[in-house]
């Protein structure tokens, strides 16, 4: 019973891969099949795609043409005679000249200007009077003189609203089919052009000779194709498709695709032969008969193999998902920490769990009001260390010289290469630059005491993208702060910082507060005189002297010549003294203001104290140009 059992076992493997093998054999079977019809399918797309893209070619060459032709009627029109020899000189030369062109003038007698200024008689198949009532457009296959197939197109030569000629231009096709050869199927397949309304093929670079529509129905079709069915229902008419015949010429099976035309009716057809649809197709198929029967010798090691791969490959896709998981949480807490700081210090928590460090460190160097955040997994968040501090200015030095990561196993490569920081509580470091794109230095991402190495350099690169997506976003956002709440002119605050400030001012009122408000007296006056960049300049001066005499409180310039100021913790007679100093310091360079001041002890509402100072102001402004030597009325 045993020996069964160990038997069993045995034939069971055995059977199992001679099973395998069977679906393998029929697999590989139902694989020819399926890349069989996958490059049918592959070539009906192709001929669809090429079919579009080269009708869209068609018909915007023929506008193109038809443009030009009308331009170049425009320029007969202009000319004194249709007989200018300088007028046939830039006709020969222009791009209607081309693909065996021949150009002429049809008159109203129905008489012709050949290319060579000779004046003849009607031409075959012209007539002034249809022609004219046509307009511009492009013929069909037509015959010319000489019994080449060709197509013309006209436009009416207009003067003083009249048509005095019809300008045309025909196009051998045979010279036209000559030149689209290789346009298809990388050269191996042959385009047709087809009039929809006779069936006539305008152009052919399958045979040598144009045929007619008709021809296809003599040809055997492929089964499930119909060639009358398809003459009738999509080959003259609207729409587009697909029939396999038998080519004549190849001896096999031809794929022939059809695409309509927006112009004249006209038809568009692809075609290409079934050994270059199948070409492939029959090389893969030889190759994996011939790889069968390696594939019948690797199969059991490559089983094997395959079961320990894909055990190693769940653990490491495993471990890639969390990695993935935790840089996507950093990018998300990192994403409005611009405006949102506290989301800081999470993101550095969750880099520490990612990287197995005790201790992750970022310094954004490039922003001097930002501090060295630091998130010690041991200790509650708080200010970063005098170490911390010291570490990141040298790792600072290090990466303004350097681009590469900084490594450090070991304290004896730390003390070489930080001699100036302490080192005697890191056992290693791993240190990446945050820069932005054009490779500035944004800052520094760092981690101390790594548990081990397993996250590797390229997650440090994708916590260095994200840390530089933070320093950008928080770039821009204090440009665009200091752009919404900076007057352009003085650089003080402007009007929308001081409706701000003045919000939060009237909901927490604060005690011995003063209002300065200041306003220039003749400001006016001098812009009209001397000019406004003058005017600027005065502006300029007064706010830089409010600068100097408020030094950190809050200015702002609220109006064209208007300032007011908040001035905290201060008493009001000294207040006053130093905005005396500055009334007498700025009268000495002939600038002259009006400055009023109100303060409260206790600031009940800050409005209070603005129209306090608002009204002192406007009386002093009042009595300056009260004075004769600043009356307006008098100038």
């Amino acid at each position: 019973m045993e020996n069964h059992r160990k038997t069993g076992i045995g034939k069971q493997p055995l059977m199992v891969s001679l099973l395998l093998i069977g679906a393998l054999l029929l697999a590989s079977f139902a694989v020819i099949h399926q890349i069989i019809e996958l490059e049918r399918e592959e070539c009906i797309r192709r001929l669809s795609e090429e079919a579009e893209t080269l009708a869209d070619s068609i018909e915007r060459n023929v506008q193109i043409n038809l443009d030009r032709i009308s331009l170049m009627a425009q320029l007969v029109a202009s000319a004194d005679s249709p007989q200018d020899p300088e007028l046939w000189q830039v006709l020969q030369h222009s791009q209607l000249n081309q693909h065996g062109s021949r150009i002429g003038i049809l008159l109203p007698d129905e008489r012709v200007i050949t290319a060579e200024g000779e004046l003849q008689n009607k031409g075959e198949g012209l007539s002034f009077a249809e022609l004219s009532s046509a307009g511009i457009h492009l013929s069909d296959r037509m015959i010319d003189e000489q019994g080449e197939a060709v197509i013309l197109s006209y436009a009416p030569v207009v003067r003083d609203q009249q048509t005095v000629a019809i300008l045309f231009c025909s196009s051998r096709l045979a010279q036209v089919s000559q030149q689209c050869r290789d346009l298809v199927y990388g050269g191996q397949g042959a385009m047709y052009l087809i009039d929809g309304q006779t069936g006539e093929f305008l152009i052919d670079t399958w045979h040598d000779e144009l045929s007619s529509l008709d021809e296809l129905g003599e040809r055997q079709a492929a089964p499930g194709f119909d060639s009358e069915q398809w003459k009738a229902q999509g080959g003259i008419n609207n729409g587009s498709g697909l029939i396999v015949f038998t080519s004549r010429m190849a001896g096999e099976y031809l794929y022939f695709y059809y695409e309509p035309l927006t112009v004249n009716q006209w038809r568009l057809a692809l075609s290409v032969e079934e050994s270059v649809v199948f070409a492939n197709a029959w090389n893969i198929r030889k190759i994996l008969i011939a790889f069968f029967c390696l594939e019948l010798f690797c199969f059991f090691l490559y089983f094997l193999w395959v079961l320990r791969r894909s055990r190693r490959q769940i653990s490491a896709k495993q471990h890639e998902l969390q990695t993935a998981q935790i840089i996507r949480d950093v990018e998300q807490l990192l994403f409005g920490a611009h405006e949102k700081r506290e989301n800081l210090w999470p993101a550095l928590q969750k880099t520490g769990e990612l990287v197995s460090a005790r201790k992750v460190l970022f310094w954004a160097c490039r922003f001097p009001g930002e501090a060295v955040q630091v998130c010690d997994r041991q200790r509650q968040p708080g200010a970063a260390s005098m170490q911390d501090r010291q570490l990141a200015s040298v790792l600072a030095d290090y990466f303004s010289h350097n681009d590469s990561a900084f490594l450090s196993a070991n304290q004896r490569q730390l003390q070489r290469w930080l001699p100036a920081a302490e080192v005697s509580t890191i056992r290693n470091l791993t240190a990446v630059a945050v820069r932005s794109v054009d490779g500035t230095l944004y800052g520094i991402l760092a981690g101390v005491n790594l548990e081990d190495e397993r996250p590797g350099l390229l997650v440090w690169q994708n916590l260095s993208y994200s840390f530089s997506l933070f320093c950008y976003n928080l770039e821009v956002y204090s440009s665009l702060k200091e752009l919404s709440e900076t007057d352009a002119l003085t650089g003080l605050n402007n009007r929308h910082c001081y409706e701000k400030d003045l919000l939060r001012l009237r909901q927490h009122p604060q005690s011995r507060t003063a209002c300065v408000y200041v306003d220039l007296n003749g400001l006016h006056e001098l812009n009209n005189s001397t000019g406004h960049h003058a005017g600027d300049q005065m502006l300029q001066k007064v706010a830089e002297a409010l600068r100097e005499t408020l030094g950190c409180h809050p200015v702002y310039r609220i109006g064209g010549d208007e300032f007011l100021a908040f001035v905290f913790d201060c008493d009001e007679p000294s207040l006053r003294e130093q905005f005396r100093q500055l009334e007498e310091r700025l009268r000495q360079q002939a600038i002259h203001i009006a400055v009023g001041i109100g303060w409260h002890e206790e600031v009940a509402a800050i409005d209070e104290l603005i129209a306090m100072a608002e009204k002192e102001m406007y009386r002093k402004k009042k009595a300056y140009y009260e004075d004769a030597r600043h009356d307006r009325r008098r100038r």
